[in-house]
């Protein structure tokens, strides 16, 4: 079994676990201090719609959300009703995401990948730890 460090601060970002892998990866307990995380179903986001609305449900994200790539953006790179030093979202059933809109899922990844980034980063004030798991 392989260590999958899904609380570091750096890249990757975004983590893939194989279904059914016979060698699933361990994942460590989170580091000293708050820790979030948010189990999404990729199953409910076939289309970038979908995306917003599990994204909402599972981070309750502000009632200004826009509904959209940027306004997704902008929220996770902002998290500050979220008090916490380490943000994990586990999305399962990840073979469904955006099956409906596969040209979206560049877009997707991008933002998942520049807010990890920014996270960590000590432009960040303070840095914390955002990675993407795709169960």
């Amino acid at each position: 079994m392989s260590m999958l460090d899904i609380w570091s601060q750096s890249p990757p970002w975004i983590h893939r676990v194989e279904r059914g892998s016979a060698s699933a990866p361990t994942w460590p307990l989170p580091p000293h201090g708050t820790a979030f995380v948010a189990h999404l179903s990729g199953a409910r986001m076939g289309d970038a719609q979908g995306v917003f609305e599990e994204f909402s449900r599972g981070l309750n994200l502000p009632a200004y959300f826009g509904w959209n790539w940027s306004a997704l953006s902008e929220c996770l790179r902002d998290l500050s009703w979220i008090d916490s030093q380490s943000y994990v979202i586990l999305v399962s059933d990840s073979e469904r995401l955006l099956v409906e809109e596969p040209d979206e899922m560049d877009v997707f990844l991008k933002i998942m990948e520049s807010v990890g980034k920014l996270r960590s980063s000590t432009l960040g004030s303070p840095t914390t730890s955002f990675n993407v798991v795709l169960m």
